[in-house]
């Protein structure tokens, strides 16, 4: 399924783009040829087959962005744009999909600031406060350590060694307003100074508010 090459070389020597439909992408991907997905579902399963749980299919511009946006919990395999579509169908989700689902779905993975060592309970409360002042001076609602839950390290690497990347240490979910964080937070720190780990954790919760711009920018003003 996977190819890192957009043309086949036919008998004749000319070059066909894989990208584009062809029929049989066509009818798989139809609800009208193929009413209950049967044979999108078949390419899906034969996916999970060759590339494991933790494969992704996405497009080559994608690649390096669902690396970013889902970490080591899915590797991106790419395939032709014709090939994704009928795997969505088969039923993998989108990247988006996807990220809610690793960060949100499971609440057995989530645990609350009260549950952490007091050290590091402290880092967080520190945080939210620095992250307080910045919304309050842009006329935003505060934020409450009860809206923020940890989110496992261990469930959101699948499994996979833990790559530390700041892209991947927190996120909002839109539903409930509610911020996680990837708890492996605490011991990706290379600082030991603790207003470098406290400004740190701030800065990434800020990164996912609904106001980014404004806020972030009140933010590193009020560190600077």
């Amino acid at each position: 399924v996977a190819s890192d090459e957009y043309t086949v070389k036919e008998t004749n020597s000319t070059h066909k783009s894989v990208n584009g439909k062809c029929l049989e992408s066509e009818v798989m991907s139809s609800t009208s040829y193929d009413p209950v997905g049967i044979s999108a579902k078949a390419l899906t399963t034969q996916f999970a087959l060759m590339y494991g749980k933790e494969g992704f299919p996405c497009l080559s511009c994608d690649e390096r962005y669902v690396k970013d946006r889902l970490g080591g919990h899915r590797v991106p395999v790419v395939v032709p744009e014709r090939v994704l579509h009928v795997l969505r169908r088969g039923g993998l989700f989108d990247i988006s999909t996807t990220e809610d689902y690793v960060w949100f779905a499971n609440p057995e993975a989530h645990y609350s600031v009260g549950a952490l060592d007091p050290s590091n309970a402290f880092l967080i409360q520190a945080a939210l406060e620095k992250v307080n002042n910045a919304l309050i001076k842009v006329g935003d609602n505060t934020i409450d350590s009860s809206n923020v839950l940890l989110v496992r390290s261990s469930h959101l690497f699948g499994g996979v060694t833990p790559v530390f990347s700041h892209s991947f240490m927190c996120r909002r979910n839109r539903k409930n307003g509610k911020y996680y964080l990837n708890d492996s937070i605490f011991s990706s720190f290379n600082e030991q100074d603790e207003q470098a780990k406290i400004r740190l954790i701030g800065f990434y919760i800020v990164q996912q508010h609904h106001s980014n711009d404004k806020v972030l920018i009140q933010y590193l003003g009020n560190d600077a």
